[in-house]
């Protein structure tokens, strides 16, 4: 009998941002991306124990750093028959390029962790000046959903 668990594989521990509240600077932290070989090698044998609806590919770092990222999207999808897949981002590298391929993919959700309200805020925060590029991927996502990819969370 399989467990029926909600899965996090975290692909990416790169980071573009040195966020204030996060562990990823943190030295402790190992800098490491999962490639589409290895990912498959994981899952082949996770899905063995594992009865899966969910999977997240981000945890610690910036999971769009990860240049194998939409065909992970894509196997996971028709190979693993997993219905629902989401990543975490601070959006600063979610061109709308990007964001097609990754919702082309079968990307269910994409979260933007943008915590702030200001560009001063997003910078004491993020130790980056990425809010006005962030603000406008996050339009772009939203301006994507309403147009053709009506069901992205």
């Amino acid at each position: 009998m399989k467990l029926k668990r909600k899965l996090n594989v975290d692909i990416c521990t790169f980071c573009n941002h040195q966020c204030t509240f996060c562990s990823n600077p943190d030295a402790k932290t190992i800098k490491s991306q999962v490639n589409y070989d290895q990912y498959i090698r994981v899952m082949d044998n996770v899905i063995k124990y594992i009865d899966t609806q969910e999977i997240g590919l981000s945890a610690k770092g910036e999971v769009l750093i990860n240049k194998d990222l939409v065909k992970i999207i894509k196997i996971t999808k028709e190979k693993y028959k997993i219905p629902y897949i989401y990543i975490s981002s601070n959006g600063a590298l979610a061109t709308k390029k990007k964001l097609k391929e990754l919702l082309e993919a079968g990307l269910d959700s994409i979260k933007f962790s943008i915590n702030a309200v200001d560009r001063q805020s997003y910078n004491d925060v993020h130790l980056s000046d990425d809010f006005d590029l962030v603000i406008k991927n996050l339009k772009t996502l939203i301006s994507l959903k309403s147009d053709k990819y009506n069901n992205i969370k």
